[in-house]
C-alpha cells in the first residue's frame, strides 16, 4: 500500500537559500534507495514536500523534513 506525507517547513534563520541544491541531491539519493518518490518545492524561504511510497519507507521518512541532516 502506498502512503503519502506532506511537509511544510521554513528554512532555518541561520541558513542561506543556496542550501537547496545540496538538500535536493542528498534527498534524491536517499529517497530513491528507499523506493520513495514525490516533489519538493522551495520559494527561497519555505519548503513544501510530498513524499510517497511503500508504507514502511514513507513512515520511516515521516519524521524528517527536507532540511533534516539525519
Amino acid at each position: 500500500m502506498q502512503h503519502q506525507y506532506l511537509y511544510l517547513s521554513r528554512l532555518a534563520d541561520a541558513r542561506r537559500y543556496d542550501v537547496f541544491a545540496p538538500i535536493c541531491q542528498v534527498s534524491r539519493v536517499r529517497n530513491h534507495a528507499a523506493g520513495l518518490g514525490g516533489v519538493l518545492l522551495f520559494d527561497g524561504q519555505r519548503f513544501c514536500q510530498l513524499i510517497e511510497g511503500p508504507a514502511a519507507a514513507a513512515a520511516a521518512r515521516g519524521g524528517r523534513g527536507p532540511a533534516s541532516s539525519s
